[in-house]
């Protein structure tokens, strides 16, 4: 049972991403463990295919296919903290106010351009 909950905690720190930018020791270390779990799954299963005599299996098409295949689900997985995301800036007039019911009422008038007197009144 302890050794079950241990590896969810793994997992757990494995998976998470620090909002800081810059390395720290925990994302150097968390980035070599994901590192080393790509390259332990990338070999076991090259020899699971040399070893099922699967024909062509050793042939650096076979490897190059099978790196491939494994890196491109692994990469976002890999980078997730490396990459830093900014925040997201609310568009703001010239009044410095958001301009949330601006473009709504802006879009009211665009939609009713063309129309001859005002559109319909919303309450």
């Amino acid at each position: 049972m302890l050794s079950f909950l241990s590896r969810i905690r793994f997992i757990r720190w494995l998976n998470t991403v620090e909002k800081t930018p810059g390395l720290s020791v925990n994302k150097t270390v968390r980035l070599l463990v994901k590192a080393m779990l790509f390259a332990f799954l990338a070999v076991s299963l090259q020899t699971l295919l040399v070893g099922l005599k699967i024909p062509y299996a050793n042939t650096i098409y076979a490897q190059i296919g099978i790196l491939l295949l494994i890196y491109i689900p692994f990469f976002r997985w890999m980078n997730a903290e490396m990459v830093y995301t900014r925040p997201q800036a609310v568009a703001r007039g010239k009044d410095g106010k958001p301009l949330g019911k601006k473009l709504a009422s802006k879009a009211k008038k665009v939609k009713y351009a063309g129309v001859k007197g005002k559109g319909p009144k919303f309450r």
